[in-house]
């Protein structure tokens, strides 16, 4: 650190030593921070929390209800123990083996997060591709380290079922009769191609071929889809794009088969 008491610094050398440490500022804020917590620790912290509650709790998924995200979880226990913290014990773990199994893929995230966003990507990837050059994170921060715990999920889920998924049908066509397993689906009240409330969905077949469209929620409620279910369906092709946000772990764009005019047919459930 640089003696700014010195009263044998001249003006220019003053300015010099200001200037060199707002760059070591701006390169190392993890570093300056008092209490700043190995990026390892939090996310194995928050591995351990998302076993606990069954599934990531987003802040919006828990908007008005009387549970803690996940993100809100992991920055309460740091701060107990300001910030400084080797693994997570005791209050959210008592079995060695989990601990040992969080610890190594706690290891594995955040060997793949620094390959994995890129500093030409947009504003998340950039603050991403940022904060895993450092080996600690201040509390400010923690919030997007755990947010990349689900996207780590389904980069995994991509690599191994939809790595060499290939565009079907024709643009316009109609698909036939498709059966398909759906992955992920994200509610929402509205979207500008239909008048009524639809959810976004995302499947693949048995192939390993990836599906995007949107379904009207009264649809889902009565055919009662549920994530892992195995369902068939009629549409049409809207378009084919190879997806930015779907990606393998290495960041691969995966092909996207998109459908419109989408209608179930039957849900056949879980595989058994």
């Amino acid at each position: 650190m640089i003696d700014m008491k010195k009263d044998n610094l001249t003006d220019d050398q003053r300015q010099q030593a200001i200037k060199k440490l707002q760059d070591q500022q701006r390169k190392e804020p993890q570093q300056i921070e008092k209490y700043s917590t190995g990026i390892t620790a939090v996310i194995c912290l928050g591995l351990v929390i998302i076993e606990k509650d069954g599934e990531y709790l987003s802040p919006e998924s828990v908007k008005d209800s009387e549970f803690r995200s996940t993100i809100d979880q992991v920055k309460n226990y740091t701060r107990e123990y300001q910030g400084i913290i080797e693994r997570p014990e005791g209050k959210y773990t008592s079995n060695h083996k989990e601990k040992i199994q969080a610890e190594k893929k706690a290891d594995e995230i955040y060997q793949w997060a620094k390959n994995y966003f890129r500093p030409d990507g947009n504003e998340y990837e950039r603050k991403c591709e940022k904060l895993f050059s450092y080996a600690t994170v201040v509390e400010s921060d923690m919030g997007t380290i755990i947010s990349t715990i689900p996207i780590y999920s389904r980069c995994s889920e991509m690599e191994k079922y939809c790595k060499d998924s290939e565009f079907i049908g024709k643009v316009g066509k109609s698909t036939g009769t498709l059966f398909l397993k759906l992955m992920e689906y994200q509610e929402s009240k509205k979207n500008p191609e239909l008048i009524e409330p639809a959810s976004l969905m995302k499947c693949r077949d048995r192939d390993g071929n990836f599906y995007m469209f949107w379904s009207k929620n009264k649809e889902i409620t009565e055919h009662q889809l549920e994530i892992d279910d195995c369902f068939s369906l009629e549409a049409k092709v809207n378009r084919h794009v190879e997806s930015s946000y779907d990606r393998d772990l290495l960041g691969n764009k995966i092909r996207q088969t998109q459908l419109n005019y989408v209608k179930a047919v039957k849900n056949y459930g879980k595989p058994k």
